[in-house]
């Protein structure tokens, strides 16, 4: 096996979009260093696009401002250990694969929509955000308040 050294990080990001070093400090700034995934601070979190890059195409790729609003940053970003943002890839590629939605925890709830992607909805482009929503895994934060307001009112 033949291993090359690859550059990560600084500007160059992933391919998909550009993250300043500047700008990941102030994503976990503004979203408080907290792990979505386990509801806890860390110092080992990474910021995660919400809307996974498998569904992305060229209108939806585009740059990161260092002066994106804190409005922007948390409709856009979660935070992630790495574990857990390889994790959420692989349950989006295969989501887009096979149009099985993920679960988080073994709990099979959706805030909306179901286990299957909608087939209304494109599975690519920026309109494909749209069938992302309602899986726990898009907006964990969000996803959790849904489970325990369901909860609450049963």
């Amino acid at each position: 096996m033949l291993l090359l050294p690859i550059k990560r990080g600084g500007v160059h990001g992933n391919g998909y979009e550009k993250l300043s070093p500047a700008l990941r400090k102030k994503i976990i700034k503004v979203l408080g260093s907290k792990d979505v995934y386990e509801d806890v601070i860390s110092p080992h979190c990474l910021p995660d696009h919400k809307f996974s890059e498998i569904r992305w195409d060229e209108s939806t790729k585009g740059d990161n401002a260092d002066d994106m609003s804190e409005e922007e940053i948390r409709r856009k970003f979660q935070l992630l250990t790495n574990q857990r943002n390889q994790q959420k890839r692989e349950i989006c590629r295969t989501c887009y694969q096979t149009g099985v939605r993920g679960i988080i925890f073994g709990i099979p709830y959706y805030y909306k929509g179901t286990d299957k992607w909608d087939p209304s909805i494109p599975s690519k482009g920026k309109e494909a955000e749209a069938g992302c929503e309602g899986c726990p895994w898009y907006d964990i934060a969000r996803w959790r308040a849904e489970l325990i307001r369901k909860i609450n009112n049963q």
